[in-house]
């Protein structure tokens, strides 16, 4: 009852598109919970047949897939999710074909430099970064996947920028994993492999970039709009730019952790912290939902400047969060030892961590979309700098709490500097817009 008297979802986007919104909603919920399950599925097969090491070393090596690919989409993904919003709700169908086509072509281009960059440095990185030899072979087979990945990325967002929030949740956070899982139960039959996971995971990429193309080009009114020179290369990276900034410097702190701990610990502390860091995230599965659908909103309401809808999403959408996410947060708080179990009893050793990283999840889900709102509304720069000064504080404290604590000192150091970056945003939010994106029962009253 509290859940229903304290969230009206109705008013999440607009009363009049209620009924839509909330399908949509619970669409995107399916599949993100399938996308978790998918992805479970796969650290679960691995850390049981392969054991906790590979699973560090495909934790390491898909952390260093992520930083190239980040690089890569030059934060040009985040800035088609923007104008694509945009565009798309004025009906300038012209000016999102121009920015689609240059922003691929850029990005294509990009993402060959880096696999080329990451192929020919990865017995650099595995030695000097990782004291561990043995990972260049993982990481040539890595580098092969940026291509994919990064026009993955591009293609969704875009998809998600036209309000396809089905397509972008199914293709972008589903599909890989799931497929990947398929694959890899089938062929280990055939063939035991400690690289299996990588090709597997390689395929499903590559399949889901696929059908990313396929399923933009069906969009006729953007396929049959002629462009529109209205964004110059010059305008495209004057606003792309500092998304990368911002981009890079939040990667950094959400994998600096497991990057350090694979520099100051064993391949086996890695993957129990992955799959520890991987169950925390259950708590943020509302937030994601909600995100894939409130993003290109917080876009459109804002050029619209119709700042009360904008303020209506916000907060019924932090409500929504809120209620959804804190049983999960109790399950996790009271059961962490035999939850971890399912994935083999070496895993208990990340109960501690679990608890601290399902704390710190939970501050960003109650905290709601801030990151989001910021750079839909222009404040890309100033939330590159909230970043910035969280990242650092994080890599200090893993610098100091790892050798100590271990897998717990990372957690700790990624609880606080995800508790600092998410109330500095939403006390920055409060303060220009006048809107409360954060919601804990009694608490926001206050704050209001």
């Amino acid at each position: 009852m509290n859940f229903i008297k304290a969230v009206n979802v109705k008013k999440i986007i607009k009363p009049s598109a209620s009924g839509s919104i909330i399908k949509t909603f619970f669409n995107s919920f399916a599949l993100l919970m399938l996308s978790l399950l998918a992805e479970y599925y796969f650290t679960f097969f691995i850390s049981r047949n392969l054991g906790a090491e590979i699973v560090g070393i495909f934790s390491l090596s898909l952390t260093v897939l992520n930083i190239f690919v980040v690089f890569g989409k030059q934060g040009l993904d985040m800035f088609l999710l923007r104008f694509m919003a945009r565009y798309s709700s004025l009906g300038e169908w012209g000016k999102a074909k121009e920015i689609y086509y240059k922003i691929i072509n850029i990005a294509l281009i990009s993402a060959i430099f880096y696999t080329i960059l990451l192929y020919a440095a990865s017995g650099l990185i595995a030695t000097k970064i990782f004291n561990k030899d043995y990972l260049k072979f993982y990481l040539q087979i890595i580098s092969l996947m940026i291509i994919p990945a990064t026009l993955l990325s591009i293609n969704t967002e875009s998809l998600r920028g036209l309000k396809k929030t089905k397509e972008y949740v199914f293709i972008q956070n589903t599909m890989p994993f799931l497929i990947a899982g398929l694959l890899i139960t089938i062929i280990y039959q055939f063939k035991k492999s400690t690289q299996l996971p990588f090709y597997m995971y390689g395929a499903g990429l590559a399949i889901s970039c696929l059908v990313s193309f396929r399923y933009l080009f069906k969009n006729k009114k953007l396929v049959r709009a002629k462009k529109t020179a209205d964004s110059p290369y010059k305008k495209i990276f004057s606003v792309s730019i500092p998304m990368l900034i911002t981009s890079s410097v939040f990667m950094t702190m959400s994998w600096i952790d497991k990057i350090m701990l694979g520099y100051l610990s064993t391949d086996a502390a890695v993957g129990i912290y992955s799959v520890a860091f991987k169950t925390a995230q259950l708590t943020q599965i509302t937030l994601f939902a909600v995100n894939s659908i409130t993003a290109s909103k917080f876009s459109e309401y804002f050029s619209k400047n119709n700042m009360q809808s904008l303020k209506m999403i916000v907060e019924n959408s932090s409500k929504l969060i809120f209620w959804s996410s804190a049983p999960i947060l109790l399950l996790l708080f009271i059961f962490p030892e035999q939850i971890l179990a399912i994935y083999g009893t070496e895993f208990i050793a990340g109960k501690y961590a679990l608890l601290l990283l399902t704390a710190g999840a939970f501050i960003n889900s109650i905290s709601g979309s801030v990151g989001y709102l910021l750079q839909m509304t222009g404040n890309h720069n100033l939330f590159l700098k909230i970043i910035l000064i969280s990242a650092i504080i994080n890599v200090l404290l893993n610098a100091v709490l790892i050798p100590k604590y271990g897998i717990n000192g990372a957690a700790l150091a990624s609880m606080i500097s995800m508790a600092i970056w998410n109330l500095t945003s939403s006390i920055f939010i409060k303060h220009k817009y006048k809107i409360l994106t954060l919601y804990f029962p009694l608490i926001s009253k206050l704050i209001k």
